[in-house]
This record gives C-alpha cells, structure tokens and sequence, in this order.
C-alpha cells in the first residue's frame, strides 16, 4: 500500500472498498481516457483495457492524454496511454493490463463490470454479448456521445434494457456529428455520468438505466428506473420516493 493510500479516506465511508476489485474497459480514447483517470483516483484495484488504436496529433484535443505524452515514431498507442493515466491518478495502489488489441471476444477476458466506449455500434453490442456470457456478470455500462449530445446505458444481470437502445451503425434516427467532432468536455462529461452509474450500482443506490443528454440547449431525459430487489424480487424503493431521503446513508 503506498503512503498515499489515506486519499481514499474521503470515500471509503460511501464506496465499500471490497468491491472496487476489477472492471475492464473497451475503448480507451476521447470516453475512456477520462474513466481510467476516474476509476483509477476511486481506488480499483485492477483496471483492464483494449484499444488497438494509436494516438495521431489531432486526437489530443479530444483525450485526456497530454499532448507532451506523443513521440513520433515511437509507440503511441492508446493502451500506452491509458497505462500512464492509470498510473499518474492511481499510483502503486492500481494494478493495469491494457491490451493492444481490437476486442473480438475471441480468448479475451472481460471483467464482471465492464464499460464500452468504443467508436461504433457493432463493436458495442459485441462486447455486450461476450459480457452476457459471464455467470458471474454485474455491470455493463455502454457510453455514448457525439458532438453535442451524450447517452448512457446502464444493466445488470437480471435488469437488462440493452437491446431497447440499441441500433445499427448509422441508423440512429437522429443527425448527429460524427464522433470525430466530438469536444473533450462532452467526453468528460459523460464519462463521470458513466462512473457515477458504476458508483451507484456499487453503492446500491437507485439510478435510470438510460440517460440522454443534451448540451445546447441543455436537455436531460431519463427511462426505466432501477432499485435493484429483495429477495423476495420486491423493489426496494419507488420511483417516486427515489429523492424523499437525502442524508448520506440514503439510497440517493
């Protein structure tokens, strides 16, 4: 444990530490650079990631990695990266295993909490279906953005909407920017929104498993509630009483 493990001091009363184990993130540029940087300062303990990608010039206006970080021809790879930022926010107390590598699902490991943040819709739903193959799964969190607009799907085990808000690539229904016009404080933004998913599934908090969001003007929409379940499947909290309770022991 380095000499800096007392910076979790501030949340280890709202996050039980035991579970922030292993979580395996997919895409690791513009979204993903930001959630290492925030899953790595939360304190897990082992962050993996694939990203078969390398950082050329223009990249760096949309990710967190410096651009002092680049080296022409060196390795400039998103996974190198990634690596550093895990690195620099999480220090001797995060292990990381970042894969150069598309994710095929073929021989690869994802962890039971898994976050994707990949560039298309296909590669979303693949790693989707090979998380779903987990008898032991948790927590899958898709992040989604383009230049002005952001979304989040959140399920679980045994609350899965994902198939509800997902569509082929380019059949969106909307006219979007593509990503590569995205700006750096859309991906921020929804990169801590995804975190925050993670955070409240951890904390068994309430939270909406689809969130939509909208930045000029700023516009939020929100579907399908979830509490979680007793063990009789009766839900713990309604909807309606999500807000009633606001001290720090709360389910909001």
């Amino acid at each position: 444990m380095s000499s800096l493990s007392r910076k979790h001091l501030r949340n280890q009363d709202l996050i039980p530490q035991q579970k922030l184990d292993d979580v395996t993130i997919v895409g690791l540029g513009g979204i993903g650079s930001a959630v290492i940087m925030l899953l790595a300062t939360m304190g897990f303990d082992f962050i993996r990631g694939y990203d078969d990608d390398t950082m050329e010039e223009h990249n760096f206006g949309t990710t967190l990695y410096p651009e002092e970080w680049y080296s022409r021809g060196d390795d400039n790879s998103k996974c190198k990266m990634a690596n550093k930022i895990a690195e620099n926010y999480g220090g001797e107390d995060v292990k990381t295993e970042m894969l150069v590598e598309k994710f095929t699902g073929n021989g690869q490991v994802l962890s039971d909490k898994t976050i994707v943040c990949t560039d298309s819709m296909d590669s979303r739903k693949l790693v989707y279906e090979k998380w779903k193959e987990k008898e032991d799964r948790e927590v899958f969190i898709d992040m989604r953005m383009d230049a002005l607009t952001m979304s989040c799907i959140t399920v679980t085990k045994n609350s899965d909407v994902y198939m509800d808000y997902w569509f082929p690539n380019g059949e969106s229904g909307e006219e979007a920017p593509c990503t590569m016009k995205h700006t750096i404080f859309c991906a921020n933004l929804i990169a801590g929104l995804g975190v925050t998913q993670l955070f409240n599934f951890l904390t068994e908090r309430p939270f909406y498993q689809y969130i939509w969001q909208g930045l000029s003007p700023l516009d939020i929409k929100m579907m399908n509630f979830y509490c979680g379940e007793d063990d009789s499947n009766t839900p713990i909290i309604v909807e309606d009483m999500s807000y009633a309770n606001t001290t720090p022991n709360s389910f909001n």
